[in-house]
């Protein structure tokens, strides 16, 4: 089993010509990142995460190629705090392993469309009701 721990994040990027006119953007593109993190201490509930930058393998490497006898000071080499992972929580912030992160990403990607489509409607039933002439005071 790997050490590192995985998340996936949606985000989007949009096109915009530099050196065109500002008129002319393109539709934004939804793309998927891949992020991973190193356990840098365990609890018997669960782990504490760091996110790693660049490759894994340099990652592993920086880690495990100190000399020096001091422990590795992550608070001085790191862009973002630790974060605490429950072990057995249903909702992780990341998963052990890749499968895993999949299945949590399509999870709360199906939770957000529910909620979208529950916004939805009420915009549509508002609009109903005004065409309707129900205006409330």
């Amino acid at each position: 089993m790997s050490p590192f721990w995985y998340r996936y994040e949606d985000y989007s990027t949009a096109y915009h010509d530099p050196w065109g006119d500002d008129d002319q953007r393109g539709p934004s593109t939804p793309c998927v990142r891949e992020r991973v993190f190193y356990p840098i201490r365990t609890t018997p509930k669960g782990v504490w995460l760091v996110a790693v930058f660049g490759s894994p393998e340099d990652f592993v490497r920086h880690v495990m190629s100190r000399t020096d006898d001091k422990p590795w000071d992550y608070r001085k080499s790191l862009h973002t705090p630790p974060r605490f992972v429950l072990r057995e929580a249903t909702k992780r912030f990341a998963c052990p392993s890749e499968e895993e992160a999949r299945e949590s990403f399509y999870a709360r990607k199906n939770r957000q469309i529910g909620i979208m489509q529950a916004r939805i409607a009420s915009i549509e039933g508002s609009m109903a009701a005004l065409k309707a002439g129900r205006i409330g005071g």
